[in-house]
């Protein structure tokens, strides 16, 4: 989620030596990759399977 991508930027700059202009190029590659693009469409699809399975789940089943 965007509050993890925070975190993360966080640490990364209280983090002694990152310098954000020297990832800043690979990181652009890889958002374009379009393998990186279906990997996250898969990681993507898979959450949303099993939340739409725990919903049903909790709907006919609930405790």
């Amino acid at each position: 989620t965007l509050e993890y991508i925070k975190r993360i930027a966080g640490i990364l700059r209280e983090t002694k030596g990152f310098d954000a202009t020297k990832i800043a190029p690979q990181l652009a590659q890889i958002i374009v990759n379009p393998g990186v693009q279906r990997l996250g469409q898969q990681i993507a699809s898979r959450v949303t399977q099993k939340a739409v399975t725990r919903i049903i789940r909790e709907l006919l089943a609930p405790e």
